[in-house]
C-alpha cells in the first residue's frame, strides 16, 4: 500500500478512508508542550471503573474511607496550564449536547473533540476523552443504581426521562454489558498509548518499530474517542426514550457496540505486541547506559537524574507537610542521598533515619543536598493495597519521594538490585552535583553520626573512625534527649540487658541497694537484641514496678540499629575483633549469649573508662558491694569495681610499664573544680598525680 497508514487498514473501511482520517487528524494536533499526568488520570478513571463494574455501587463509605479516596486518586491528578475539571466538563459537554445519529455525525463529533484537543499530547487526548465519557457513564450508573432507594436519584432520573421500570431495565441489560466490556477494552488501549508516551524514545534507534508503535497510536486514539463518543451518545439516547423504543433499539445497539467491542480489542492486541517490542529494546539499552553513565564527567546531575526517573515518571513528592509536586530539576546541581527501599521496609528503621537527619540537631534547613526516596516493587506489578501503603507513608516524610514508584522503568531497577545490591534491607547511595557516586551506601554513617557524616565518602568515614572511641556517649549516640544531659553532667549509667525478668528483678534490686546508700547512678534498660515483642513485654513490666529507667520501644530498636551499624562500618573499613577494641565490644553486646541472663555496660559521661559484665559474674560482683563499696569515694565506683573484680597486683620492683613510655596525661587546673580520678588508658588504674608548671609566657 502506498501510505504509511495503510497497512492498518484493517480498522477501517479502506486504506483511502484511513489516510484521509488520519491526514484530518494530523491537522489538528498542535500540541503546545504542556504537562499532562496521563498515568495518574487514567489510573482514576481505572478506579472509577472498578467501583461502577463492581456490585457495591449502592455500599455508603464512611467519613474516614471517603477521605482516603480523596487523599489517594486526586493528590495524583495534574494539570498545570488549566483546571483538568474544566476540560472534562467542556468534552462532556460537547458530547452529551451534540446528537449523534449515523456514522458521519459519530465521525464529525470525534473530529470535533480532536479540535478541542489539539493542544494536548496524543496520551493526554485519549484519556481526556475516557475521563469525559466516564464522567456521564459513571452518573447514569449512579442515578440507576440508587433509582429506589434515594429520592435525589429518583428526581434526577425523572427529570432526565430515563426508563424506569423494571421490564425496559431488563431490555437494557446486553446493551450495558456491551457498554461496559466496551469501556475495558478502551481503557486497555489508552494504557498501551500512555505507556508508548512515557517510553524514553533517545534509547529507541530501531527507527521502524518506533514509527510503527506511532501509527498504531495515532490510529487507536481515533477509535478510542470515537468509542467514548459512541458510548456516551446511547446512554444520552435513554432519555426520552418510550417502552416500543427500548425493545426495538436494544438489539441493533448491542450489535453495534460488541462490534466496536472486536475492533478496539483487535487494536489493542496489536498495539500490546507492537509495545513490547519497543520496551523490550529500550530496557536493554538503558540498562547498558547506566553501567557507564556514572563514571563519565557531567557538568551537573540532571542527564544521571532523567536517565534514572524520566519526567513524565519521576514527578517528585515533597512530603506530606505540603504535599506539592515537583519535576526532577528541582535537583540539579544538589548533592542527592537515594533513600531506596522495597515498600516493606521497616516503618522503624525510616523513623530512625529520620531522627538521624532531619530532626538531628546538626540539621541543615538549607543544606545543598537533599533525601529522596525511591520505592522498589516488592514483585513486578504493584497492588491497590501497595499504592494504598505507598501513600500514607509518603505523606508522612519530610522527603522527596518518586510519586509514581510503579512507573520506573525495569531496567532501573534491575541496576539497583544487581548492580547496587539492594537486597531485603535499604540504601543511601550518594550522588554529588555532577551525579557521581560518592557513596554506595552511606546507611551506617548516618546511623552511628547523622549529618556529622556529611559528605557521606568513604574518606570522611575513616576520619571519623580515627576520632571516635568507645565510650558512653557514642554507645548511646543521641537517642535519648535525657540519657545525652546525664552523660553532659559527667553522671555515672549504666545501660542494661536482657530478657529474663527474674534476672532483672534480682540486678535492679541489687543496684538500687548501691543508690540507697548514696552512690549515684542512672540505671536504663536498652532491650536486648531479641524477640522485640517479648522485649516490649519485659520494658512494660520494669515500668510498672518502677524498676529502673528504661527507653522507648523507639529507642530500644534505634539503640540496637546503630549497634549494628557499628559493626557493620568496622567491618567496611577492614577491622576484625582480632586487632580492633571497638569490634570486640559491640560484637560482645551483640552476641550476648542466653545462659548470661543479662549484661551491662558502665560508664561516666564521655570518658572512655567503660565496665561490660554479664551474668553471674555481675551478680557476684555486685553482691561483694559491702567490701569493695568502701574504696568508692575514693577512687569512684567504676574504678573501685574494676579493682575488685581484677586487684592490682603487689607493687612491682620496677613501676607500670606505662611509664617506660613516659605515658601521662596534662589536664588543666580549673579553680574550685573537683578534683577528678584520672583512669590508665593502659592498665586501667588510677594514674598518680604529679604538679605541672609551665610558664605563661612560652
Amino acid at each position: 500500500m502506498s501510505s504509511s497508514y495503510g497497512k492498518h487498514s484493517l480498522f477501517f473501511s479502506s486504506s483511502e478512508e484511513e489516510d484521509m482520517v488520519m491526514k484530518k487528524i494530523l491537522e489538528t494536533h498542535e500540541p503546545d508542550g504542556r504537562q499532562f499526568d496521563s498515568k495518574a488520570v487514567l489510573r482514576a478513571i481505572e478506579n472509577t471503573l472498578h467501583h461502577a463494574f463492581s456490585s457495591n455501587v449502592r455500599v455508603l463509605m464512611g467519613n474516614a474511607e471517603a477521605t482516603m479516596v480523596k487523599t489517594t486518586y486526586a493528590a495524583e491528578i495534574i494539570d498545570i496550564h488549566e483546571p483538568l475539571g474544566h476540560t472534562i466538563f467542556k468534552l462532556s459537554r460537547e458530547i452529551t449536547y451534540k446528537k449523534c445519529s449515523g456514522k458521519g455525525n459519530l465521525h464529525a463529533t470525534t473530529m470535533m473533540l480532536f479540535d478541542s484537543l489539539r493542544n494536548y499530547s496524543w496520551d493526554a487526548k485519549v484519556v481526556i476523552a475516557l475521563a469525559a465519557f466516564v464522567t456521564i457513564y459513571a452518573e447514569f450508573l449512579l442515578i440507576t443504581e440508587l433509582y429506589n432507594i434515594n429520592p435525589l436519584a429518583t428526581l434526577l432520573a425523572i427529570i432526565k426521562q430515563l426508563p424506569n421500570n423494571l421490564e425496559d431495565f431488563e431490555a437494557l441489560k446486553p446493551r450495558f454489558k456491551a457498554i461496559g466490556s466496551l469501556a475495558k477494552v478502551m481503557v486497555d488501549a489508552a494504557k498501551c498509548i500512555v505507556e508508548f508516551a512515557s517510553l524514553p524514545m533517545q534509547y529507541m534507534t530501531v527507527d521502524v518499530e518506533a514509527m510503527t508503535m506511532k501509527i498504531l497510536t495515532h490510529v487507536a486514539t481515533y477509535w478510542v474517542i470515537r468509542s467514548a463518543v459512541v458510548c456516551s451518545s446511547h446512554i444520552t439516547d435513554l432519555m426520552a426514550m418510550n417502552h416500543e423504543q427500548v425493545l426495538t433499539t436494544t438489539i441493533g445497539v448491542t450489535w453495534e457496540l460488541w462490534s466496536l467491542v472486536h475492533k478496539v480489542c483487535n487494536l489493542h492486541d496489536h498495539l500490546r505486541k507492537q509495545l513490547d517490542v519497543c520496551e523490550q529494546y529500550i530496557e536493554g539499552e538503558l540498562y547498558q547506559r547506566l553501567l557507564h553513565i556514572f563514571e563519565e564527567t557531567h557538568n551537573d546531575n540532571e542527564e544521571v537524574l532523567n536517565t534514572l526517573f524520566s519526567r513524565k515518571e519521576g514527578l517528585l513528592n515533597c512530603s506530606g507537610f505540603t504535599q506539592e509536586k515537583f519535576g526532577i530539576e528541582v535537583l540539579k546541581s544538589k548533592e542527592i542521598i537515594l533513600l531506596v527501599s522495597k515498600l516493606d521496609i521497616s516503618q522503624e528503621k525510616l523513623l530512625f533515619i529520620l531522627h538521624q537527619t532531619y530532626d538531628h540537631p546538626n540539621h541543615k534547613a538549607n543544606g545543598s543536598y537533599e533525601i529522596v526516596w525511591v520505592v522498589l516493587p516488592n514483585s513486578i506489578s504493584w497492588t491497590r493495597a501497595e499504592e494504598k501503603a505507598f501513600h500514607q507513608l509518603a505523606n508522612t516524610l519530610p522527603w522527596y519521594s518518586i510519586s509514581q514508584p510503579w512507573s520506573l522503568r525495569r531496567a532501573v531497577v534491575n541496576y539497583i538490585l544487581k548492580v547496587w545490591h539492594l537486597d531485603n534491607d535499604l540504601l543511601m547511595v550518594v550522588l554529588d552535583q555532577k551525579g557521581r557516586i560518592t557513596c554506595r551506601n552511606a546507611m551506617d554513617m548516618i546511623l552511628i553520626w547523622g549529618l556529622v557524616a556529611y559528605p557521606f565518602s568513604t574518606s570522611r568515614e575513616e576520619q571519623l573512625w580515627d576520632e571516635a572511641s568507645w565510650t558512653l556517649d557514642f554507645i548511646i549516640g543521641e537517642i535519648d534527649p535525657l540519657i545525652s544531659m546525664w552523660i553532659g553532667e559527667g553522671r555515672t549509667i549504666c545501660l542494661y540487658g536482657s530478657d529474663n525478668l527474674e534476672w532483672i528483678r534480682e540486678f535492679t534490686g541489687k543496684i538500687n541497694d548501691i543508690k540507697r546508700v548514696g552512690v549515684p547512678l542512672e540505671l536504663v534498660y536498652v532491650g536486648n537484641n531479641s524477640t522485640r515483642e517479648h522485649t516490649k513485654e519485659i520494658a512494660a513490666t520494669i515500668v510498672e514496678e518502677r524498676l529502673s529507667g528504661s527507653l522507648s520501644q523507639t529507642g530500644i530498636y534505634f539503640f540496637w540499629a546503630r549497634l549494628k551499624s557499628i559493626r557493620s562500618s568496622r567491618t567496611h573499613i577492614g577491622k576484625d575483633m582480632k586487632n580492633d577494641v571497638i569490634m570486640k565490644e559491640v560484637m560482645s553486646m551483640l552476641s550476648h549469649d542466653d545462659e548470661e541472663k543479662g549484661w551491662v555496660v558502665m560508664g561516666r559521661g564521655s570518658s572512655t573508662d567503660t565496665i561490660k559484665l554479664h551474668g553471674r559474674k555481675l551478680m557476684d560482683c555486685l553482691a561483694l558491694f559491702n567490701v569493695w563499696g568502701e574504696n568508692v569515694e575514693k577512687v569512684g565506683f567504676l574504678s573501685a569495681m574494676r579493682n575488685s573484680l581484677d586487684p592490682p597486683p603487689p607493687p612491682p620492683i620496677e613501676k607500670c610499664n606505662c611509664n617506660t613510655r613516659n605515658h601521662s596525661r596534662i589536664i588543666p587546673y580549673v579553680r574550685d573544680s573537683n578534683e577528678e580520678i584520672v583512669i590508665c588508658e593502659e592498665c586501667k588504674r588510677p594514674m598518680e598525680k604529679c604538679v605541672l608548671y609551665q610558664c605563661m609566657l612560652r
